[in-house]
C-alpha cells in the first residue's frame, strides 16, 4: 500500500460486525477470492487488485479518477439539473476510512455470488475533515458489466431515489453508539433457465465518495453538494477452465 493510501485507510478486518443496515452483519474479514461450481461450470470470483503489489484492498481517492466509471460525468448527467457538485480534493486527517469487511462470497445453492464492502468513517475535524452529521452522505457511481448488471453503462447507485445519495450508509446507531458507515453487499444472480446453463462472467467496479448536502443554493438555484474523498473497489467473476 502506498504512503498516500496508508495515510487515509486503516485496514481493520473483523468477523461479522453489526452494520445497522439491511444485511445486519458483515460477511467478516477479507476473503479475496473463492471458487465454486454452478450448473456444471467452475468459477472463480475475486477482488480487483488495482495494481497493488500485495493484497486486494480498496483504493483511497481524493477525487474520482477512474475513466470506466466516469463518476463526475455520470453524476452530472443524472442530477446536474438539480444539484451543483463541488469537489474538495481529499481529506486532511489520517486513518479516516476504517475498512472492516471487504470479502467476496458465493452461494451456489442460491445461485448467487458477489462481495461486500463495509467501512466506518472516523473524521479528524481538527484537520478539516467533514463532521459525521446528518447532512453527510455517500454518493456511489458503479460500472457493472455482465451477469446481474442493472445497466450497460455507469450509473448512480441510489436505488432510483430523487437524490444522488447511497441508501445503505450514513449516520446510524449500533447498540446505542452513533456510527457513520458505508455498507454495500453486492449480490448477483443469473437469470433462470438459459442464464444458468451458459458460462457466466461479471465485472463490478465502483467509486463511493463522502458528500455533504450544504443546505444552500448556488446562483442558479441548485442545491450545493460538497464532495470530499472516497474509495474505489470492485470484483470480477470468471469461468475456470
Amino acid at each position: 500500500m502506498s504512503s498516500n493510501q496508508a495515510a487515509h485507510l486503516r485496514l481493520d478486518y473483523r468477523s461479522r460486525e453489526f452494520t445497522g443496515w439491511e444485511w445486519g452483519k458483515t460477511l467478516g474479514g477479507h476473503d479475496a477470492s473463492k471458487e465454486f461450481k454452478l450448473a456444471g461450470h467452475h468459477y472463480r470470483i475475486g477482488l480487483l487488485r488495482f495494481g497493488q503489489e500485495t493484497g486486494s484492498n480498496p483504493i483511497y481517492e481524493p477525487e474520482p479518477s477512474d475513466s470506466a466509471i466516469a463518476f463526475k460525468r455520470t453524476l452530472q448527467r443524472k442530477f446536474g439539473a438539480y444539484y451543483s457538485f463541488r469537489y474538495h480534493g481529499g481529506l486532511g486527517g489520517r486513518n479516516e476510512f476504517r475498512v472492516q469487511c471487504y470479502s467476496v462470497f458465493a452461494k451456489p445453492k442460491q445461485s448467487s455470488f458477489g462481495a461486500q464492502l463495509y467501512v466506518v468513517y472516523e473524521p479528524h475535524v481538527h484537520a478539516g475533515d467533514p463532521a459525521a452529521e446528518a447532512q453527510l452522505k455517500w454518493i456511489q457511481v458503479a460500472h457493472w458489466r455482465g451477469t446481474g448488471s442493472p445497466s450497460p453503462r455507469p450509473y448512480v447507485d441510489n436505488t432510483e431515489c430523487p437524490n444522488p445519495f447511497f441508501i445503505s450508509g450514513g449516520l446510524i446507531s449500533i447498540h446505542g453508539t452513533r456510527v457513520f458507515n458505508f455498507d454495500n453487499p453486492i449480490t448477483a444472480q443469473p437469470s433462470s433457465g438459459k442464464g444458468r446453463n451458459h458460462p457466466l462472467s461479471a465485472r463490478y467496479l465502483a467509486e463511493t465518495f463522502l458528500a455533504r448536502d450544504t443546505l444552500t443554493r448556488d446562483k442558479a438555484g441548485k442545491d450545493v453538494i460538497e464532495i470530499f474523498a472516497g474509495l474505489k473497489y470492485g470484483w470480477q467473476l470468471r469461468e475456470v477452465t
